[in-house]
């Protein structure tokens, strides 16, 4: 897997939460405090900046910096978790 399969995947998951996004947003308002879909896909357009400057890096290295840019980026429990997860891989 290279930084550009990475980020391929990044934008494929992007597309499928922004064609789901009323539903996302309809199940968090259920359980919580509705802004669970705005988090995440501010994260999502934070890390889709960061492509040039890390497309060829080394995966270890590339997550390390996008689970950084999530912590900083994505609030509630939500950012903390994918950014433990991305920094863990």
């Amino acid at each position: 897997m290279t930084g550009k399969d990475i980020f391929n995947l990044i934008n494929n998951i992007k597309i499928i939460i922004i064609q789901n996004k009323d539903e996302i947003e309809k199940l968090d308002q259920q359980i919580g405090d509705g802004d669970h879909i705005f988090n995440i896909l501010r994260g999502l357009e934070e890390i889709s900046k960061l492509k040039d400057s890390l497309i060829e890096k080394s995966i270890d290295q590339l997550f390390k910096q996008l689970g950084v840019k999530i912590m900083t980026t994505v609030g509630g429990s939500s950012g903390a978790l994918f950014a433990t997860l991305l920094i863990g891989m």
